[in-house]
């Protein structure tokens, strides 16, 4: 009976181990390196309006990241895109984001000349079984953003497991503490 019991134990101390530890660490870079599949969390199936979209619309510049940081317990994922377009391009490729992203209004957020706006893609179950679009801000989200002066679209993904984290929690009281928090190393707004 020792036997099983310290077994059991190592077995327990082994488990909070490597749930702790990165055990998949994964960091993407480069527009030219973007695959949907990219997320298991499906970060980057949702980050554009169409699996077409980098081809629909030229953009002058652009790059990807994405990260993950391997954990079991204590996940954290982020997806950045920025894009930017030549005038007529960009009112095109914002006018379809529009039109193809469902948006919501409760997180919806204004930090300089960016517009941020959330669109809904992930799905929960309701009590009859079935799947229903719902909202998780701010465990898990895609947004896009636009700046009609700089015609540049951003597009965000984020996963967490903490909800509660402080710099998770700034995503619903500064937007832009929030932004560069978690994306500021990619691209800073005022640029």
């Amino acid at each position: 009976m020792k036997k099983l019991i310290v077994i059991l134990i190592l077995c327990f101390a082994l488990f909070v181990i490597l749930c702790s530890i990165p055990l998949f660490e994964t960091h993407i870079s480069g527009i030219e390196n973007y695959r949907p599949a990219d997320s298991t969390l499906s970060l980057s199936l949702y980050l554009f309006p169409g699996e077409d979209f980098l081809d629909r619309f030229v953009f002058d510049e652009g790059d990807y990241q994405y990260h993950y940081n391997g954990k079991l317990a204590d996940g954290y994922a982020t997806a950045f895109s920025v894009l930017q377009y030549s005038s007529e391009q960009y009112k095109a490729s914002k006018e379809y984001c529009i039109q193809q992203f469902a948006s919501i209004d409760d997180h919806q957020y204004q930090v300089g000349n960016w517009t941020f706006i959330e669109h809904l893609c992930y799905t929960s179950e309701n009590e009859e079984g079935k799947y229903i679009v719902a909202c998780q801000y701010p465990k898990i989200f895609n947004m896009y953003a636009y700046n009609d002066i700089d015609n540049t679209l951003l597009f965000l993904g984020y996963y967490t497991s903490d909800p509660d984290d402080p710099s998770t929690q700034l995503a619903l009281t500064d937007f832009e503490a929030f932004y560069n928090t978690h994306y500021g190393q990619y691209y800073t707004l005022d640029e």
